[in-house]
């Protein structure tokens, strides 16, 4: 085991343990000295064993280190000073920023919410209408509530309270009195946002629904505007991964970016296609296992770039362990992120090896690469599934095998239909064959979804 695998699993380690317990304060001194003494134990050792030593000081101090990241991450204690201060009837009035692109749901919109005066954000419910957007300022009234867990209605028991603490969301505030005062936020953020769902409106002109939800589920994530139907119908037929913006959404649209500019001088286009996926991450939201598929392609761009070869086991570690450093509750808190990964780690390591095993398919049209890569994926992600969420998605290989083949083309025909959108009235006409394949696509991912749901 070389020096990054040892790092990487220390680091993760202590973020790891510190995440399921709460050891003290001092836990990280205990690390620390345990480093230091194995440090001073391979000076009094002879030569073949020093290596064993200098490794367990280094996992020791990579442990202390992502102990001391998740400390400084952690704001459960100045959480529950607020949660005391605010556990009367009394309303309290705050001022703030939305966070994030508000989310739509069936009957509300989802704000986050940052404060002025906390480093904690509070999730505003607020009606549908009048709409808000990312950078708004707020005066907000209400009565905060603490963020619980709570049983699904298949029975199931969802740890809201911890999926919310990953993006330091601890409180809840239903129906607020709201006051707009002002923008606020990032401009970049704010124009990008803009420009999505101006592509989003020109797809909702051109398709109905949900054939348009689905496509722009598709290209740019967020499976909330599918409603609850149709996603309780994706979740149980194993097709949600494709309307959350996963790895595979990222990898296609990378793919795309790099063709269109590979006409360009490499020092030019490499730069450029970096600069596309990093913008194209932060429109769609940045959720974990966005990033997570976008910090490994930027790996990759960068390895071609120097020449050095792309290892993807170590591109993937490398990008887990970046997201855990900025983000240390992702690993422990965030099912989007672990799944990511593992789905991934799987395509990585067994894909090769089930290609070998499945030689009874036929190579043509890529039928034997497609039905390993989807078993791959599926059969890494199955063990942790089922213990997360106690259901077997028996159907998710069969599905994915006749649906993921069309995905690429729907995400594309579907962004066409979304840009020849902008053309002038004359000129409108050039966009109805793009519209036309991208509806008949979505027609057929939905009339799959909705044959296979029928068996449940």
């Amino acid at each position: 085991m070389n020096n990054f695998w040892r790092l990487a699993i220390g680091f993760s380690g202590g973020i790891l343990v510190r995440s399921l317990v709460n050891l003290g304060d001092g836990f990280w001194l205990w690390l620390g000295f345990l480093a230091l003494a194995a440090f001073g134990q391979a000076g009094l050792v002879e030569p073949s064993r020093r290596r064993f030593w200098l490794a367990a000081a280094g996992l020791f101090l990579a442990a202390a280190l992502g102990v001391i990241r998740f400390e400084l991450k952690d704001q459960s204690a100045f959480a529950t000073a607020v949660r005391q201060a605010t556990a009367s009837e009394e309303r309290i009035l705050l001022t703030g920023t939305v966070a994030a692109e508000p989310a739509a749901r069936d009957q509300n919109r989802q704000l986050v919410f940052r404060p002025d005066s906390w480093p904690i954000k509070i999730l505003l419910i607020t009606p549908s209408y009048p709409e808000r957007a990312y950078g708004d300022r707020l005066e907000i009234t209400g009565k905060l509530t603490p963020a619980r867990d709570f049983v699904s209605a298949s029975g199931n028991l969802v740890h809201y309270r911890d999926y919310l603490a990953v993006n330091e969301i601890y409180f809840q505030l239903f129906e607020p009195e709201v006051v707009f005062i002002g923008q606020g936020g990032s401009n970049l953020k704010r124009a990008l946002f803009r420009f999505k769902q101006a592509l989003l409106q020109k797809l909702a002109l051109a398709l109905p629904e949900p054939e348009s939800s689905l496509l722009g589920g598709l290209v740019f994530g967020g499976r909330q505007s599918l409603g609850s139907e149709w996603n309780e119908r994706f979740r149980q037929v194993g097709l949600s991964h494709i309307v959350v913006l996963s790895g595979f959404n990222l990898a296609v649209i990378a793919a795309v970016i790099l063709r269109l500019l590979r006409p360009l001088p490499r020092r030019l286009g490499l730069p450029l296609a970096g600069l596309a996926i990093i913008l194209f991450t932060i429109m769609t939201g940045a959720e974990p296992a966005t990033v997570r598929a976008a910090v490994m392609a930027l790996i990759a761009l960068l390895a071609v770039a120097t020449g050095r070869p792309y290892a993807a086991g170590r591109a993937l570690v490398l990008a887990g362990v970046l997201m855990v450093a900025v983000n240390p509750k992702v690993l422990v808190f965030d099912l989007g992120f672990q799944l990511s990964f593992l789905a991934t780690a799987g395509l990585i390591y067994l894909t090769p090896r089930l290609e070998k095993k499945l030689t009874f398919l036929t190579e043509r049209f890529g039928v034997r690469a497609l039905a390993a890569t989807t078993l791959a994926a599926q059969l890494a992600v199955l063990p942790w599934l089922i213990l997360k969420t106690g259901q077997v998605p028996w159907l998710a290989l069969p599905v994915n095998l006749v649906v993921l083949p069309v995905v690429p083309y729907a995400m594309l025909a579907g962004f066409l239909t979304m840009a020849l959108g902008f053309l002038p009235g004359a000129l409108a006409g050039l966009a109805w064959p793009a519209s036309t394949g991208a509806w008949l696509l979505a027609k057929y991912i939905l009339t799959i979804a909705a044959w296979g749901s029928r068996l449940f």
